[in-house]
């Protein structure tokens, strides 16, 4: 009998605190998922600016091979012309170098 009363009574306040620690749990996980959910965002926002920048840096690049590639074409159809001069004219000029 002296060991049935504080079991009970154990008893009684473990069932009294269960709702009360699963609270606390819950509360603690929400919290954590919230977290992870503000950080993931954080993450995301910082993503989306180097996708951006990115983007505006890869169309810079093209722009830059676009002009390339018309000032080669100018400068092989200025070789092509200077290799149609007269030995005297070509005296008098420099031949273009159109290497890259």
């Amino acid at each position: 009998m002296r060991h049935r009363i504080p079991l009970a009574i154990c008893t009684v306040a473990a069932i009294a605190l269960a709702p009360v620690a699963v609270a606390a749990h819950h509360g603690a996980m929400h919290q954590q998922v919230v977290k992870s959910a503000q950080s993931a965002a954080v993450e995301a926002k910082k993503v989306k600016t180097a996708f951006v920048e990115h983007q505006t840096l890869q169309h810079q690049v093209n722009t830059l091979m676009d002009r390339l590639d018309k000032s080669h074409k100018n400068c092989l159809l200025g070789a092509n012309a200077y290799n149609n001069l007269t030995s005297f004219s070509k005296s008098h000029l420099a031949k273009p170098d159109c290497s890259v």
